[in-house]
């Protein structure tokens, strides 16, 4: 059975619901091949739950030896009556409160899990948006006036033969609704770790992003995110927005989408973290560079991908990854210096230690001229910035998806040597209670300049959500300097 890309076909059944044992058959031209008993897991404080996952064309950690087929069949017990319901090729088994649906397309699989709720509430919601491969949440789903309290959603996937439990809340899932167009928020003011809508009225979903300014336009470029673990990997690509003001963001699209080719290095399900575009004014070309990870190989490729368009908004070509100065690459930043000369900043040697490297004229490879910062400091999430001459790094600490205490540095020559700063974070997100040690809960992802405002910079960084990616929040902070150091302090809401 050819299932899509990371997010497979994935069966999942509450015992109060579903009684008696749960039997999966490999079904191929009628011919029934293999049976399998479904053990149930726990999963992060969800008990007595039946879980299978069916990964590409096999069933995974079950024995005997994993099988091939074209159609599943789930079989299944409930009030004294034996059920079986089909999951042919391309399609993905959702499973609710009551007898299991499929659908096809979908971005991610999962089960709505409440008392009193049964599968007839809401499958005729869930169905449509599956087929449209589009993400779904607790306000699409259930009818209007419906009680949320204490409604969960579990999904399982299958990332490189490991299953990843994820339970979200309802109060996580309404965070990400859409609004209509019309309904679209026009904004005066920046309101950090807030849902921020573009003019489409949908969340802007630019993770990891970077900031370019173009004759007169910023584009926000940054990681397109799905819906539960899956959404981890890259799926569509790196998106792009356009503003004029900075406040309010125009959706221009993908900008570099995933390849069609399976084979290719940025097939679906590959990693593309971190992308940040520039523009060369020797070659008149936009250059984007992204930390790249190839599909089933977790974090250990450690390249670099680049890709080039004619336009700031794409679609961009897709060129070549590679190590840069044949050291690992994972997370990185791109800076132009006053006399166009452009610079790759990246996590190196297994994330120990950061590298600074010169790039080509054409801002396509590296030329063999590095430094190392920081030897065994264990840094990542490089943003690179200048002012009056000196150049400034924030950084955070590897903990993962986990927020850490921010550390920042500067130099007067980006090649060295660099003098270590304090924290530079100031005040406390009140939202979720974290301040100056845990960086607000956010990682630092890009510093640029308001263009028009002298000494006036804002630092993005991000609030990550590893168990349902697209529901990460952006935190835009000002920038102020002192006369040795900078910082970065909270505001609930700002203007420049």
């Amino acid at each position: 059975m050819k299932t899509i890309l990371h997010a497979v076909c994935i069966l999942a059944c509450l015992t109060e619901i579903l009684s008696g044992e749960l039997i999966v058959q490999s079904a191929e031209y009628g011919t029934v091949e293999k049976r399998a008993r479904v053990k149930s897991e726990t999963l992060e404080g969800v008990p007595n739950m039946f879980c299978m996952v069916l990964a590409g064309n096999h069933l995974v950690d079950q024995d005997p030896a994993p099988w091939k087929a074209k159609t599943l069949f789930m079989t299944y017990q409930a009030n004294g009556k034996q059920h079986s319901v089909r999951c042919g090729e391309g399609e993905q088994l959702v499973v609710g409160g009551g007898a299991p649906k499929t659908a096809r397309n979908g971005s991610f699989v999962g089960a709505y899990l409440g008392k009193g709720r049964t599968w007839s509430n809401i499958t005729d919601k869930v169905r449509p948006k599956l087929a449209q491969g589009s993400d779904f949440n607790a306000d699409s789903v259930m009818p209007a006036g419906a009680d949320k309290k204490g409604l969960k959603l579990v999904i399982l996937t299958n990332i490189d033969g490991e299953l990843r439990p994820s339970v979200l809340k309802a109060d996580d899932l309404v965070r990400i609704r859409e609004v209509s167009p019309a309904d679209a928020p026009r904004y005066t003011s920046f309101h950090p770790g807030q849902v921020w809508y573009d003019d489409l009225g949908k969340p802007i979903n630019a993770h990891g992003g970077g900031i370019l300014f173009h004759d007169g336009t910023y584009y926000w470029f940054g990681e397109h995110k799905t819906g539960g673990w899956q959404g981890n990997a890259t799926e569509v690509g790196v998106h792009v927005y356009s503003s004029a003001d900075l406040y309010n963001w125009t959706d221009r699209s993908i900008a570099l989408a995933v390849s069609g080719e399976p084979n290719s290095p940025i097939a679906p399900g590959c990693t593309i973290e971190r992308p940040k575009v520039i523009y060369n004014t020797r070659t008149q070309t936009f250059v984007m560079w992204f930390h790249h990870e190839l599909k089933g190989q977790g974090y250990h490729a450690a390249l670099c991908g680049v890709a080039t368009s004619n336009t700031p908004q794409g679609p961009y070509t897709y060129l070549k990854s590679f190590r840069p100065d044949d050291s690992e690459s994972r997370d990185m930043n791109l800076f132009v210096d006053d006399d166009a000369t452009a610079y790759l900043v990246y996590s190196s040697e297994g994330n120990a230690t950061l590298h600074i490297s010169q790039l080509s004229e054409d801002y396509l490879s590296t030329i063999g001229k590095f430094i190392q910062l920081y030897p065994n400091n264990w840094r990542e999430a490089p943003a690179l910035f200048k002012r009056e001459g000196k150049y400034y790094l924030i950084t955070s600490g590897c903990t993962g998806w986990d927020p850490n205490a921010a550390k920042s540095a500067v130099a007067d020559n980006i090649m060295g040597p660099w003098i270590k700063l304090d924290n530079p974070c100031v005040g406390t997100n009140p939202t979720n209670r974290l301040g100056p040690d845990k960086t607000f809960g956010g990682q630092s992802t890009c510093v640029f300049p308001i263009q028009g405002k002298k000494d006036r910079l804002i630092a993005m960084f991000d609030i990550w959500n590893p168990k349902n990616p697209i529901d990460g929040q952006y935190l835009w902070l000002p920038v102020s300097f002192t006369e040795s150091s900078f910082q970065v302090t909270w505001r609930d809401e700002w203007t420049y």
